[in-house]
């Protein structure tokens, strides 16, 4: 419940933040190699600053499988 009500109670900056980190991380998944790393340490900041927003959970679960072959 209370995992709930925070979820609920993302401000506009905080999901601001969290969209802007997940352009970024697209644009470095394109770019693939090393920076495969920073996509998915901003994926994980993305889904820490909203939650709810089942796209960035599920960007992340793909990018972890495609990064390490899982």
């Amino acid at each position: 419940m209370v995992q709930r009500q925070a979820a609920l109670s993302v401000t506009p900056e905080q999901r601001r933040i969290a969209t802007q980190q997940f352009e970024r991380a697209q644009q470095l998944i394109v770019q693939g190699g090393k920076n495969l790393d920073y996509a998915l340490s901003l994926l994980q900041d993305c889904c820490r600053l909203d939650p709810a927003n089942l796209e960035f959970r599920q960007r992340l679960r793909q990018v972890q499988r495609a990064r390490f072959k899982n």
